[in-house]
C-alpha cells in the first residue's frame, strides 16, 4: 500500500502549481480517469499473479486520488454561501468518511466468505477491483456531464 499513499500524499506537492493552471472539471476527469485505469491495472495484475504489476496501478490510482483531493474541498466550498463554509466543509469530510466505511463494508460483502481471510481469492480481488472500476467509471461520467465545472473560479 506504499506506492498507493505515497502517491496520495506526493503528487499535491509537486503538481501544484500545474494544477492550478487546469479547472475543475479537468482535475476530475483526469482523476477519475487516473483511478479507473489504476483499477483495470490492478485487476490485470491479480489475474495474471503478477503482483511486482500491483505498483503501477498503486502509484496512478494514489496519485490521481491526490490531485484530485484538495479540488474536491474547495468546489465544495465554492458552491454554498461563505456562511455556510463550515458546514460545506464538515458534510464533505463526513460523506467521504462515511463512502470509505461503505466502500470497505461492500468489499467485504463482495469478497465474501464469512471472514475467513484464508478463504480470500483472486476471484474475489478480480470482483471487487471490477466494482471500483465500474465506480470510477461512473465518477468519471459524472465529472464530464456536470454543467458548469470549467466555470469555477479559483
Amino acid at each position: 500500500m506504499v506506492p498507493l499513499t505515497g502517491g496520495l500524499t506526493t503528487v499535491p506537492l509537486i503538481l501544484g502549481r500545474a494544477k492550478a493552471r487546469l479547472d475543475t472539471r479537468a482535475v476530475f476527469v483526469i482523476g477519475m480517469l487516473g483511478i479507473l485505469v489504476g483499477d483495470v491495472s490492478l485487476a490485470f495484475a491479480v489475474v495474471h499473479n503478477n503482483y511486482a504489476m500491483l505498483v503501477p496501478g498503486l502509484v496512478l490510482s494514489g496519485a490521481t486520488s491526490g490531485l484530485m483531493n484538495p479540488e474536491v474541498a474547495r468546489t465544495a466550498m465554492r458552491l454554498v454561501d461563505s456562511r455556510r463554509s463550515g458546514m460545506a466543509s464538515g458534510l464533505t469530510s463526513t460523506m467521504r468518511q462515511i463512502g470509505f466505511g461503505a466502500g470497505v463494508a461492500s468489499f467485504g460483502v463482495l469478497a465474501g466468505h464469512g471472514g475467513d481471510a484464508g478463504s480470500f481469492t483472486s476471484v474475489s480481488m478480480q470482483t471487487i477491483l471490477s466494482v471500483a472500476a465500474a465506480m470510477a467509471a461512473g465518477g468519471l461520467a459524472i465529472a464530464v456531464l456536470t454543467p458548469g465545472l470549467e466555470s469555477s473560479p479559483r
